[in-house]
């Protein structure tokens, strides 16, 4: 997966993009947390100046809800209607 993410830190690098996880991973604490030690150990061994070392420190942006297990469109769909709410609201 080194290619992979070298693909998500440039993205990230060059969009100011943010997280959100949706894998059906967010449900289990210990296996979002070996995401982030990926992230962390590709910063550390690859690159100490990627994007991926902050999300590492700080977690995802956000997750979709773990007690919504439908298809994944509307998954992702829940989480933007109500991302969109809080984010007019400032």
């Amino acid at each position: 997966p080194l290619n992979t993410l070298d693909a998500l830190s440039k993205l990230l690098e060059h969009t100011q993009a943010r997280i959100v996880l949706s894998s059906t991973w967010r449900a289990q604490p210990h296996f979002v947390q070996d995401i982030l030690n990926c992230f962390e150990e590709y910063a550390n061994s690859h690159n100490p100046q990627s994007p991926l070392k902050e999300v590492a420190r700080d977690g995802f942006m956000s997750v979709t809800d773990v007690n919504l297990h439908s298809e994944r469109q509307w998954e992702i769909h829940d989480w933007l209607q109500k991302f969109e709410w809080n984010a007019s609201k400032g």
